[in-house]
């Protein structure tokens, strides 16, 4: 911060309000200054990172071997199931209770949402989302996914029906 003076003590009350005013303007000449130089940088560092994906793609090609993934470290893959594993983490318990009043509430209504089921069970939403998951998986497939909506605000936009199997065993 050079280029921002430093107010200097006003003696009896002028010049106060000048010097201020001076200060404010060195502070927003260098805030955008600043602005500047991030959004340079920030294209210049899109530009080198095309341009090592073009060389990677490049040298995989010369050398039969698969490319990199993007942003993960040699060695550092993580380990299959680990999805799965904390997709897990929803217990029975809750898992029962989510999954029974998404059957209550499907007796009334055709489709929902998990902003609908999480408004009944009171879950939080990351608990409602991996229910979600794991009621969309075998073994249980009691949900299936049915559309989006694409919209802004809260509630979200993807709709889930019972699956047909579901269906039969509610009847």
């Amino acid at each position: 911060m050079t280029d921002v003076p430093s107010p200097p003590a006003a003696s009896n009350g002028t010049g106060g309000d000048y010097q201020d005013q001076q200060v404010i303007e060195a502070i927003q000449r260098r805030v955008q200054s600043l602005s500047a130089r991030r959004e340079e940088l920030e294209t210049e560092l899109q530009t080198i990172a095309g341009e090592a994906r073009r060389y990677e793609k490049a040298l995989a090609a010369l050398t039969s071997e698969p490319p990199q993934p993007r942003g993960r470290r040699p060695g550092r893959q993580p380990t299959p199931g680990a999805v799965r594993q904390y997709a897990s983490r929803v217990g029975d318990e809750r898992l029962a209770e989510i999954k029974a009043v998404i059957l209550d509430y499907a007796k009334d209504h055709d489709e929902f949402r998990q902003t609908d089921i999480r408004a009944i069970s009171g879950h939080s939403s990351s608990i409602m989302t991996l229910a979600f998951e794991q009621l969309r998986q075998e073994p249980h497939n009691v949900i299936r996914f049915s559309r989006q909506v694409r919209k802004a605000g809260p509630g979200g936009g993807k709709w889930f029906r019972l699956t047909p199997s579901a269906l039969r065993s509610e009847e």
